[in-house]
């Protein structure tokens, strides 16, 4: 059979072997890439916050380390690695300008991109999940979202009977907000001033990370271990 194939795909020059080879080739690419991630992370599950700098790259905090790891998306390989002065937990994010890092002593540090620190905001928070704009942080902790200016004033909180252990947060063009609910399996949309507008998502397990693509009409969910999801934002009517 594969002899017939291969003698009827010549006269278009594919030749099943080589498709074959490089198809090995690109998985043989995978495996070690996931090898010199793991070398830097441990495991690949312990990358659990990250966030997107620039078009293509990525940047990751090693969990109880002073270091974050960026990491170039188009081409699976490690880029830079940067050393803050401080022991960070797990929250990273990035306001187009800087970085905003979670530390384990309740601060938030605005760095530079190669990890000069900027400026301190005190949140008084264990800060699980953080995401920022121009002028706000928002971040998770525990059963609560808070959303603080940045000079670290709370603005807002958000609390609710169906919200169990927040994760990962993200902002849309019109700044509604979305938090992924971890232990209640689901996903909750809020106004810019934190007032429930609804259960966006309700039918996935563990959510803990999301995005929306640059276009604002998708956004991405991570959930279950290395799971993703793309979901369509539907209007109001």
């Amino acid at each position: 059979m594969i002899d017939e194939l291969s003698t009827f795909l010549e006269g278009r020059k594919i030749n099943l072997e080589e498709l074959e080879r490089g198809k090995q080739q690109f998985l043989d690419k995978i495996t070690r890439m996931k090898q010199d991630i793991n070398k830097h992370f441990n495991q690949l599950e312990d990358r659990v916050n990250q966030e997107l700098v620039g078009r293509y790259k990525e940047a990751s905090i090693l969990i109880g380390t002073q270091n974050i790891q960026y990491i170039d998306i188009v081409n699976c390989k490690l880029g830079k690695l940067i050393t803050v002065n401080k022991q960070l937990y797990q929250a990273i994010g990035y306001n187009g300008t800087n970085l905003m890092v979670g530390g384990y002593d309740g601060n938030i540090y605005m760095i530079d991109r190669t990890g000069n620190i900027i400026k301190t905001v005190t949140s008084g928070y264990n800060t699980n999940y953080i995401t920022c704009t121009t002028d706000r942080i928002y971040l998770t902790s525990d059963d609560e979202l808070v959303c603080l200016d940045m000079n670290g004033s709370q603005m807002f909180s958000y609390t609710n009977n169906n919200f169990s252990i927040g994760r990962g947060i993200s902002v849309d063009k019109d700044g509604n907000i979305y938090c992924c609910g971890y232990w209640s399996n689901n996903i909750h949309q809020l106004t810019p001033d934190g007032q429930f507008i609804k259960l966006i998502v309700t039918d996935i397990t563990r959510p803990y990370g999301i995005a929306f693509v640059k276009t604002g009409e998708r956004f991405l969910v991570t959930h279950d271990g290395n799971n993703v999801i793309v979901y369509e934002l539907q209007e109001s009517v």
